[in-house]
């Protein structure tokens, strides 16, 4: 699964701040505290494709063989997750700004194609419950991944999260961290 870690470089790459004329050691301290929000959306997406890579190896180790469609969607699970660089780099440069409701609301849109892959690679899986390792457990674990395994207060958390951080991002940020550290998101 080296997609996903070409995506976590590809995060970290635009981390950085450029030379520029005049550089000394407090300017440069001012410019890195500036650039609070980059670190935040690199730390934040970080874990999003982290999440997702370990719930696809999860995914992946319930099968002893696939078929084109399961390539299909995982296929599609990879491309959005590569792709997600740029909104993190979008909310990092638009954060703070009047556009940063648009730049949240695009990476949460992102996201959601990421989780409406995974779930696609899901339904996907069980329609073909033969190319499972053990068929019998496996369905009934992919089921359960599908409608949460029954944690409804963690879905609802979700749901509030992104609700949260389209209207207020630096408080949908805040609650994301918290949720995360709870294991709810």
């Amino acid at each position: 699964m080296g997609i996903f870690g070409v995506a976590i470089t590809l995060l970290a790459i635009e981390i950085g701040i450029k030379q520029y004329e005049g550089a000394n050691n407090i300017n440069l301290w001012h410019k890195i505290v500036e650039s609070w929000p980059e670190y935040f959306t690199y730390f934040n997406s970080f874990a999003t494709v982290l999440l997702v890579w370990m719930g696809n190896n999860k995914i992946i180790s319930h099968l002893y063989k696939v078929n084109h469609w399961i390539i299909l969607f995982n296929g599609l699970v990879l491309l959005f997750v590569v792709l997600f660089p740029f909104p993190t780099r979008m909310v990092g440069n638009f954060f703070g700004t009047e556009a940063e409701n648009t730049a949240v609301s695009f990476y949460a849109a992102c996201t959601g194609l990421i989780s409406l892959s995974l779930l696609l690679l899901n339904i996907c899986i069980i329609n073909n419950k033969k190319m499972t390792v053990a068929p019998e457990t496996s369905v009934s674990w992919f089921k359960s991944m599908m409608k949460g395994a029954g944690n409804w207060n963690c879905n609802l958390c979700s749901r509030c999260h992104h609700c949260i951080l389209f209207n207020n991002p630096g408080i949908g940020y805040y609650f994301f961290y918290v949720g995360f550290l709870g294991g709810c998101i």
